[in-house]
């Protein structure tokens, strides 16, 4: 599903199941210490360079806040919320 909604782009692929990972790390502890810094850095880590740097940063910065709100969910609401974007990403 993951690899139908990025597109056939693999980077955003390997990219989104990254921070996927990275959450499904995190999920059982009571605190998530860390947790934001482990996104930003696979996020780092996926950045294009040159002339697309302040692009990707302003998408970076974008990316970051989403993934606080998305994490503060409910699974349920986790789940409603990945349905919604396979489906918006369908219709692009």
């Amino acid at each position: 599903m993951l690899q139908e909604a990025c597109g056939g782009d693999e980077e955003l692929f390997q990219l989104q199941a990254g921070l996927l990972d990275i959450e499904r790390e995190y999920r059982g502890m009571s605190r998530r210490a860390g947790i934001y810094e482990a996104l930003e850095d696979r996020l780092r880590a996926g950045q294009y360079g040159g002339e697309e740097d302040g692009r990707v940063a302003g998408l970076l910065q974008r990316t970051q806040e989403t993934m606080r709100q998305f994490l503060r969910l409910s699974t349920s609401r986790k789940i409603d919320r990945l349905s919604e974007f396979v489906t918006w990403c369908g219709e692009c």
